[in-house]
């Protein structure tokens, strides 16, 4: 069997390693762009919808009389509100969106007189307009875009976490006490470093005309970063398996632990 993965980085790095039947290639990096259809617009309306959603029902949780802050909001906040919420901006996409997705990848699909709607920047201004009248920093339109990231990587649970803690202070937490926050790896800032380190790898190889020096350049640099895989291997076996022991429990609290750390 053959199967085509991109180069997301939370694929396994050694997946061949799975079966002996099964061939798994890798598509060449910044292609996903390019050659998939669900990118040409059909994921980051269905972004855009998600996150306006949640953020209009963050926006209710914390303005009420027994309000909730941004980060109680996020801890309540469990797999099945995830699902619905999925679920309702999914109806939000489009038919036009949908078919307008391979008009550069085959353009003889598109229906006749499709126009397609971008509905994002009227969707992101929205957001940005409900941030500013609740005077909610750090929710502008850069700063969405910078969220959802829509070309290069996921919205992951780091960045979720991130952003129900990054933009508010707690209640409880004293304004004039500067704290000193303990340095933290992340899984997702591991995969952005081996990413990055793959670029410059293929940038060498690509580009300098001493294929000896290049390939001892690449080998170098990978395993100089091998520790850092094996972490970032570890992370995410253990969070796996946290996951699946929590919902076997019927436990949708996410193992915020292990992310965080």
């Amino acid at each position: 069997m053959l199967l085509l993965m991109d180069n997301a980085p939370e694929h396994p790095i050694y997946s061949d390693d799975i079966s002996e039947n099964i061939k798994i290639v890798f598509m060449p990096p910044n292609t996903t762009s390019i050659i998939q259809p669900m990118d040409q617009g059909v994921i980051s309306n269905f972004k855009s919808y998600y996150l306006r959603r949640t953020f209009s029902q963050l926006i209710e949780a914390t303005d009420k009389a027994d309000k909730l802050t941004i980060p109680q909001f996020w801890k309540d906040y469990n797999i099945k509100m995830a699902v619905e919420n999925i679920g309702f901006a999914w109806k939000e996409v489009k038919v036009t969106c949908m078919n307008g997705s391979w008009g550069n990848i085959w353009p003889e699909c598109l229906l006749k007189n499709n126009v397609p709607i971008n509905d994002i920047p009227t969707v992101r201004e929205e957001i940005a307009n409900l941030a500013r009248e609740n005077n909610i920093e750090g929710m502008g339109i850069e700063d969405i875009n910078e969220l959802l990231n829509l070309q290069d990587e996921e919205l992951t649970n780091e960045m979720l976490l991130t952003f129900g803690t990054e933009h508010t202070l707690d209640d409880e937490t004293d304004p004039t006490v500067i704290q000193t926050e303990p340095k933290k790896l992340t899984t997702a800032q591991i995969a952005k470093a081996m990413e990055l380190v793959e670029q410059a790898i293929e940038i060498c190889c690509n580009n300098d005309p001493d294929e000896n020096r290049s390939a001892k350049a690449s080998q170098s640099l990978s395993d100089a970063i091998q520790c850092y895989k094996n972490v970032y291997m570890e992370k995410k076996a253990i969070f796996i398996q946290q996951t699946l022991d929590a919902f076997l429990c019927k436990n949708v609290t996410q193992p915020e632990e292990i992310m965080d750390d």
